[in-house]
């Protein structure tokens, strides 16, 4: 085993390879790279992986605060990162994307070890260069750590993509006793201006609804379908409410965050020689804030529910 837990071998800063990853590490029956499903290939697309990097909101700093406040209320101390003896040895960020929340959970924790199925996505994440980190192509469901190393196991936007019986079983196993698993989110954006807010809920509940793979529906829930079993995680909470990210972005960008949505990749491949859909909606969201067709400077509003859900290992 190598330093602080990660299996492999792997260096920092770099992509590790599927074939790098123990054996065992993977229960039985659970599904591996191999067995990949089409909704493994939804974040496969490199130009959404570049919207997806360049345009998908940041979390706030209240949303790690929260995470972190439970992680220290059981009290164990290691001397690592937080700087006050309590213990941040060890984050696994699963289903990690291009590393939005990565490059935050290297600032709290001694090491990070960064997974996801894409490896599209892990590229865009490791060209951060992050020292601290390392970057694997490996399914939740299966990490490459040692049993009770992990002080969380965190996922942002991600949970729902997780085969979940088979995930929570291995936090069971990587987490050390008082280790955390962190999920978190957020909702639909909403637009400051009500005919421009209107009209990118029109592309997300009509538009799009039939290219949205099913299991977008939890995220729209706020995850609240998708709790871990509570006799294995006795230990548990939730914020719904009182942390937001709020953003002003010109249309270009706002349009970028929509490209960004897999149910829009999908029906790009299903349409590649079609007009956007997209077109309509920038034009409805420049005519409800009054912005020029050639105006990639003027921002509008919005914000986004952000939502968290923390579990103890006993």
């Amino acid at each position: 085993a190598a330093a602080d837990g990660v299996v492999g071998g792997g260096r920092r800063g770099v992509v590790v390879a599927p074939s790098a990853i123990r054996p065992h590490a993977v229960p039985p029956g659970a599904r591996t790279l191999a067995d990949a499903t089409p909704k493994d290939a939804l974040f496969a697309d490199k130009a959404q992986t570049a919207a997806y990097a360049a345009h998908r909101p940041t979390y706030p700093p209240e949303l790690y605060a929260t995470i972190l406040e439970y992680l220290d209320g059981d009290g164990a101390t290691s001397g690592a990162s937080g700087g006050d003896g309590r213990r941040r040895t060890l984050c696994v960020d699963v289903g990690c994307g291009s590393g939005q929340a990565t490059r935050v959970l290297a600032k709290h924790f001694e090491r990070v070890l960064a997974t996801d199925v894409s490896a599209a996505q892990v590229e865009a994440g490791a060209a951060l260069g992050l020292d601290n980190v390392e970057w694997r192509v490996s399914p939740a469901e299966s990490m490459p750590v040692d049993d009770g190393s992990v002080d969380v196991v965190a996922s942002a936007q991600a949970l729902h993509w997780f085969d979940l019986p088979k995930f929570y079983a291995e936090c069971l196993r990587v987490l050390r006793p008082g280790g955390v698993i962190a999920s978190w989110g957020y909702g639909l954006p909403v637009l400051e201006a009500p005919d421009a807010h209107a009209a990118v809920r029109r592309l997300h509940d009509i538009t799009l609804d039939p290219w949205w793979a099913p299991e977008r529906m939890h995220v729209v829930r706020h995850y609240r379908d998708l709790a871990p079993p509570a006799d294995l995680f006795p230990d548990q909470t939730r914020v719904d409410e009182g942390i937001a990210v709020h953003r002003r972005m010109p249309v270009p960008a706002l349009r970028g965050y929509l490209q960004s949505w897999s149910a829009h990749a999908t029906w790009r491949r299903a349409h590649p020689d079609a007009p956007d859909v997209l077109d309509e909606v920038e034009e409805a969201v420049r005519r409800a804030c009054g912005i020029a067709a050639d105006d990639g400077e003027t921002e509008v509003a919005i914000s986004f529910p952000v939502f968290v859900m923390l579990a103890r290992r006993p």
